[in-house]
C-alpha cells in the first residue's frame, strides 16, 4: 500500500530518505503504523474514492439571466 510522506524522515530499514509529498511503499502494516503514529505519513486515498464536484449554476449567474431576460422584456 502506498503512503504519502507529511513529514522528512530517512526509512531505518532501507535507509532511504523521504522528502514531504513523496510516496511511501510499504508492505509491512506495523511498520506503517508506527510511521503514522509518529507523525510521518498518511494513508494515500484510492482515486476510485474521489467522485468529481458536479458543477451547478450559482445563484448569482441564475438571479444575473433572469434580470437581463426581465430587462428585455420590459424594453421591447
Amino acid at each position: 500500500m502506498n503512503y504519502r510522506v507529511i513529514k522528512y524522515f530517512i526509512d531505518r530499514d532501507s535507509l532511504k530518505e523521504f522528502n514531504v509529498g513523496d510516496l511511501f511503499p510499504c508492505v509491512d502494516e506495523k511498520r506503517a503504523e508506527q510511521l503514522i503514529f509518529k507523525g510521518y505519513i498518511v494513508r494515500e486515498q484510492e482515486k476510485s474514492d474521489k467522485q468529481p464536484a458536479k458543477k451547478e449554476p450559482t445563484k448569482t449567474a441564475k438571479a444575473k439571466s433572469t434580470t437581463k431576460k426581465a430587462a428585455t422584456k420590459k424594453k421591447a
